[in-house]
């Protein structure tokens, strides 16, 4: 299960300038757009670290679909339940931070494409119930956000590689 649950700019014509696009230019307004989608990101990571379940589905868009590898999809409401579910292993969350490295947008400032670094580190309950590890994750995502009605939202998850840690050690 993915976690919906972070710098080089391109970018070029656009038109609304409550949106992030420069009303004078009619460039897209770089900095203004990654504020909108860090804010996003922040407040996912807020509700993931507070375990906050209704302030997370309202960073997800209402037509949100995800097809897995195996050709299952997971709509909004099963990403609900997932999360309810991988919350129900976590004691506490020690550390959790995304952060944007990089973001391209597209020509109509509607689309982006964002790089972004995880860290997450949390005590789990292990499976057999024996006890709780630390468990730290690292990982970097390619992420596909759109504007719609004004709000940016992550549409799409591509993990690109990260390291596990279980109480300090490499898994």
């Amino acid at each position: 299960m993915r976690l919906v649950i972070p710098v080089l700019f391109l970018a070029a014509g656009c038109a609304q300038s409550d949106a992030g696009v420069g009303p004078k230019t009619g460039a897209c307004d770089v900095p203004a757009i990654r504020e909108k989608i860090n804010d996003a990101i922040q407040r996912g990571v807020e509700a993931t670290r507070n375990e906050d379940i209704d302030l997370y589905m309202d960073g997800i868009p209402d037509d949100f679909r995800v097809e897995e590898d195996d050709g299952t999809v997971n709509t909004k409401e099963q990403l609900r339940q997932y999360a309810l579910r991988n919350w129900a292993v976590i004691d506490r969350t020690l550390e959790l931070s995304v952060t944007i490295t990089s973001l391209n947008i597209n020509s109509n400032c509607n689309e982006a494409q964002v790089f972004t670094d995880q860290r997450w580190e949390r005590i789990m309950q292990r499976p057999d119930n024996s006890g709780t590890d630390v468990i730290l994750t690292t990982q970097k995502h390619e992420e596909e956000w759109r504007l719609v009605e004004n709000n940016w939202f992550n549409y799409n998850i591509k993990e690109l590689g990260g390291e596990v840690f279980v109480n300090g050690e490499p898994y």
